[in-house]
């Protein structure tokens, strides 16, 4: 009886993977268009060996202005304690 219920699982598992990706259609990546740019972030584009497109946005520092600090509070407690440094 194991021996059926394995190969009834296995069957199974066979058939979900080939209708979950038929060899007939080949899946198209959408067309790759990087990200909208703002002041102070940087973007790179690059593809991998597989062909696939990689974006990745960083951002610029934040201003230590009080203003910022209300936004953005310090996660350190020297950084809680201190004056912001900017204007």
């Amino acid at each position: 009886m194991i021996k059926t219920i394995c190969a009834a699982a296995a069957m199974a598992l066979a058939a979900g993977a080939a209708h979950a990706q038929p060899a007939s259609q080949p899946q198209q990546a959408p067309p790759a268009q990087p990200p909208a740019q703002s002041a102070g972030v940087q973007v790179t584009t690059s593809v991998d060996s597989g062909g696939v497109t990689v974006h990745r946005v960083t951002n610029g520092p934040v201003a230590d202005t009080p203003e910022n600090r209300a936004k953005f509070p310090p996660l350190s407690a020297t950084g809680r304690n201190t004056k912001p440094q900017g204007k």
